[in-house]
Order: C-alpha cells, then structure tokens, then sequence
C-alpha cells in the first residue's frame, strides 16, 4: 500500500488547481466581453443598420440609433443613415433635427447628402433638402456644385432673393458659371435692370450655348431695347433648332417673332400671325393678350384693344403697362373716367413695384426683421408672386 500524501503536500497542489480555474474564468470572461464589445460595437450597429436599411427600415433606425448611443452621440455616419431612415419613415422633422445634431466639423458623403435631399423634395420637405445640400457647401472641394445644386433648388421653389444671393456667392468662386448668370439675368429683368440682364444674359450664354432659357429671355430683353436686327438674328438661330422644341416653346418664340414684327412696324402682319395662333397655353396667356391689345393700339382699332387689356387687368391686375396704355386707349374714345382711372392704376403699380425692390435690398440687411419681412410678403402678394410671398412666409 502507497503510502497517503503529507497535508502539508496537498495545500499547494489544491492552490494550483484553484488558481488555473481561475485564469480559465477570466480567459473564458475576457473572451465573451470581448465578443460582445464587437456585437455591440457602433460600427457593428451601423453595420447591421445599412443591411436593413431598405427591408427594415424601422429596425434599421433603431440600430442607428443605438450605433449613436454607443458612441457618445458623435458618430456622424449612423446619424445621416438616421436621418434618411427617418425621412423614409415620414418622420421628416426628426429626420431634420438628425442632420442638425451632426458637428459642423464633420466632413459627410456629398452623394449621400445629395440623395437625401432628393428624397426630401419628393416628400415635399425643401428644408431639409435645403439644409443637406448646405452641408455639402461646407465642403471647399464640393461649394460649387453644392452651390449650383441650391441655386436650381431655390429657383424650383420660388425664393428669387435667396437664389439670387446665391448666384452671387457662386460667381465668386466659379465665374463661368452659366446658372449663375442666368438667374441674375433673371433677377435683374423682374428689377427692370435691362442692361444688367442683358449682360448676365450673355455671360450665361457664353458658358453654356444653347441655353433656351437664356436665349428667349435675351431676345425680349433686346427687342424692348430697340436692339431689333440682333433680335432677329437671335431669333432665327432659335427657329432653326424648333424642330427639337416642344409646343409650348415654340408658341412663344412665334410670340417674340410677332413682337419684333410689331416693333419694327410691321403691324398688319403681325396681327395676322397673332389671329394663326391656335394654342395659347395659360403661361403665354398674358403675354398673349397684352401684344394683341399693342397691335390693335397701333393700328387705331382702339375698340378692340381695349377688351384684350381688360381681359388680362382681369388676370394680372398689377401689370402697369398694361395699365397705362388702356389709359391711353381709353383717352383715344373719349372715355376720360376710365382713362383717369388706368392711369392711376399704372402709377401706382408702378410705385408698389419700386417699393418691392426697396424693401428687397431691406430684408438682406436685416433678415430677422419680421415687420420688413411681412411688408415684403404683402408686396408680393399684391404684385401677383404668390409663390415668392409663400416661400418667404415658410421661414
């Protein structure tokens, strides 16, 4: 028989044994912490976010959310994948409060912000899309697309100050930018700032040929002007390309081509491819009526002019030049009351206008000043742009 081991022997032994169970503890504790730091590191919660972006888009802002958490509120990729997770969900003021959480240090994907701000436009949200192409502006390397980008947004959506403002900005850093010039060539014609349209007018046209927009607006400018023969040169390069234009284009590149015929005296003739005009698109319709009431004018058939004036007061009661020559046409048939009466309406549309832009260059001066901005808002409502006093009343 062996011999039983000494107590003194054991006491070691049993302490080894103890502790490499305890060093498997902590190897098997430290192995399972570390497995769930990876499970539930931020990037594996925005890993899982963007695979179930599309199929699950409710679970996958929740993932966002908690990659967010996880990463003390600064982790700007999960909080755009939030945002247009919470846009997708038609939760469009959360999505707005998102984006505005990440630090303006943050350098973010332009395409992505791209993106969300295409989806906000179709979810009709122009804030957000506004703010997200902002964001790209912030970027040296993407300020003029992101610019140029906001220029087309402002002008879709009606706020001329704001793309105005901004074209400026753009030309600063990108001079041969055609949308630029083009929405200050627009800007300065609504101003009646004819030769500072028609300067801008070209310039767009010398960076981007082609440009019909560009090209019907210069050609009014310069028949307004007197600037007949290139009118017409300008005109006739538009007619050689009406092939390719849609109806509505060429209604109204026939309308400047009868315009120029009137001005150049021509009257008889003009009138007569007036009268041919089959489709008259509700956009023209104005310009339409106001041209046939001048060739009627010229050509003292006085009784009839009239009626196209009234009409179109009836339409755009603001316009002054119209206005002003049914106040003369109605001095031409002894009607003196209604001639009077036009008359004043012409003058003081004509001050309401000069007071719009006077209070224009006001509000940039002082953008937060609400009695200046409610003053504005009433002057264009007067004026008949409806779509400028709605945007102006948004913000």
């Amino acid at each position: 028989m062996s011999e039983a081991m000494p107590r003194h022997a054991e006491k070691p032994l049993l302490y080894r044994s103890r502790l490499h169970l305890v060093l498997a503890c902590l190897i098997v504790s430290g192995i399972s912490l570390g497995i769930w730091k990876v499970a539930t590191s931020p990037e594996r919660y925005l890993s899982q976010a963007r695979q179930l972006s599309e199929s699950h888009p409710r679970r996958a802002e929740a993932l966002a959310a908690l990659a967010i958490e996880a990463a003390g509120h600064d982790f700007p990729a999960a909080q755009l994948l939030q945002a247009e997770l919470l846009l997708k969900l038609n939760r469009p003021e959360e999505a707005l409060g998102a984006l505005s959480l990440i630090p303006s240090a943050a350098v973010l994907p332009p395409d992505s912000l791209y993106r969300l701000a295409d989806e906000a436009l179709k979810k009709q949200v122009p804030v957000l899309a506004i703010h997200a192409i902002k964001r790209a502006s912030d970027q040296p390397s993407e300020r003029a697309e992101a610019l140029t980008r906001l220029v087309r947004l402002y002008r879709k959506l009606g706020y001329t100050n704001e793309a105005e403002l901004t074209s400026r900005n753009l030309l600063e850093i990108d001079p041969n930018n055609a949308e630029a010039w083009l929405m200050l060539g627009v800007a300065y014609y609504h101003q009646k700032k004819l030769g500072e349209s028609e300067n801008s007018l070209r310039n767009a046209l010398r960076f981007s040929e082609g440009n019909r927009e560009a090209s019907l607006l210069l050609v009014e400018i310069l028949i307004d002007q007197g600037m007949l023969e290139e009118a017409r040169l300008q005109l006739e390069a538009l007619q050689a390309d009406s092939g390719l234009l849609d109806e509505e284009t060429r209604t109204q590149l026939e309308l400047k081509s009868i315009k120029l015929l009137q001005r150049q005296g021509n009257t008889e003739q003009a009138l007569q491819r007036l009268v041919a005009l089959e489709n008259i698109f509700p956009e023209v319709l104005g310009e339409y009526l106001h041209l046939r009431g001048l060739i009627l004018f010229d050509l003292d058939r006085n009784a009839e002019a009239a009626p196209c004036f009234v009409e179109l007061l009836k339409r755009q009661p603001w316009d002054f030049q119209s206005h002003n020559v049914l106040a003369m046409t109605y001095r031409r048939l002894g009607n003196t009351a209604e001639a009077n009466h036009h008359q004043q309406q012409a003058d003081y549309y004509r001050e309401k206008m000069g007071e719009l832009l006077e209070t224009t260059n006001l509000l940039r001066q002082h953008p937060d000043d609400r009695a200046i901005r409610e003053k504005l808002i009433s002057l264009y409502q007067l004026l008949g742009r409806e779509r400028e006093a709605a945007a102006l009343r948004m913000r």
